[in-house]
């Protein structure tokens, strides 16, 4: 703890910003082999901890310090949540306001009221499909649809893992071998919240931010296809939910997002938004109005160790100018 309370100053990172997808003491399938989810209990550890040596702040707060109208607390946090899942209002949203701690939730239009599956959820079902089966005639069937030599379960299941946005009709095609109905899930689990629910939400103080329309990995996308998923889901936030600020935060990864893209983003006569969120943890960052979150779920430790190797990465990095992102 007393390490927590140097490294702030030492490394001048002192607004942090863990982000989740869900909570839940049970992760529901089309999340269980993609991420830690957090369980209540655990959930409610980070947020106290948190809460010992940072002032948790919103949406408007940063909007404010950015416009030089008031300055963050020394030592702040910013949470938020990315998909826009049922999880969030169900186990976390509670948690958050009962502790008195401002969320932001970056959704994707293409999935609210459980019109459409993620592609990565669809990997998680058919992975663990895979799991509960454990028999060659999955891989028989895998190998006639792939027109490839896997050998094995688990390399079935790394070739799931692997799939990638614009391969996804993979997934689809795999699931009618399987005889596994995406629409069947949606209707069964509605993992998405509807937009009477989001805008429930948004009236109890939660910020409702664009996370693209249907979830591409942005890097693999022309600039102009990358303009057009910002724009076209900050645009349709706007139109649905009436707030001061546009902010958009990147599905996956900023990675390899040039100084081009977020000249546009934020052209002064004509900005798409106002605030941008990446994925890359603790660094520092070219674009003042852009921020990079951490993520929680790609840690399976507290929240007091999750930050320590943070902070100490960040300082194995600064000799290599490597804890700044190249744009």
């Amino acid at each position: 703890m007393q390490l927590l309370k140097i490294l702030p100053t030492i490394t001048n990172q002192r607004f942090i910003l863990p982000f989740y997808h869900a909570v839940a003491n049970n992760a529901p399938i089309h999340l269980k082999h993609l991420y830690n989810v957090r369980g209540i209990n655990k959930f409610k550890d980070d947020l106290d901890f948190l809460l010992k040596i940072y002032t948790p702040v919103s949406i408007n707060d940063i909007y404010n310090h950015l416009h030089g109208i008031k300055k963050l607390p020394r030592y702040s946090f910013f949470i938020s949540f990315d998909d826009g899942l049922r999880e969030f209002k169900e186990f976390a949203w509670p948690v958050l306001k009962q502790k008195g701690i401002a969320a932001a939730l970056f959704v994707n239009p293409v999935f609210i009221d459980n019109k459409e599956l993620f592609f990565r959820f669809k990997a998680s079902i058919l992975i663990d499909f895979i799991k509960q089966t454990q028999n060659t005639k999955i891989l028989n069937e895998a190998n006639k649809l792939f027109s490839s030599i896997i050998e094995s379960v688990n390399d079935l299941e790394g070739f799931v893992r692997k799939i990638n946005f614009a391969q996804s009709q993979f997934l689809n095609d795999l699931a009618v071998y399987f005889n596994i109905d995406f629409n069947d899930y949606l209707k069964k689990h509605r993992p998405y919240l509807s937009k009477s629910e989001l805008i429930e939400l948004k009236g109890q103080g939660v910020h409702i931010g664009a996370h693209s329309m249907n979830h591409p990995m942005f890097n693999q996308l022309e600039h102009a296809e990358q303009l057009s998923e910002l724009q076209q889901s900050v645009d349709w936030v706007k139109a649905n939910f009436n707030q001061k600020t546009d902010t958009f935060a990147f599905p996956f990864t900023d990675y390899g997002i040039g100084s081009k893209f977020f000249d546009t983003v934020y052209n002064p006569k004509k900005p798409l938004a106002e605030l941008t969120f990446g994925t890359a943890g603790l660094k520092k960052e070219k674009f003042g109005h852009h921020f990079q979150r951490i993520p929680v779920e790609d840690y399976n430790t507290s929240m007091q160790q999750l930050l320590r190797h943070q902070y100490l990465y960040y300082l194995a990095k600064a000799p290599l100018f490597k804890n700044t992102i190249k744009r």
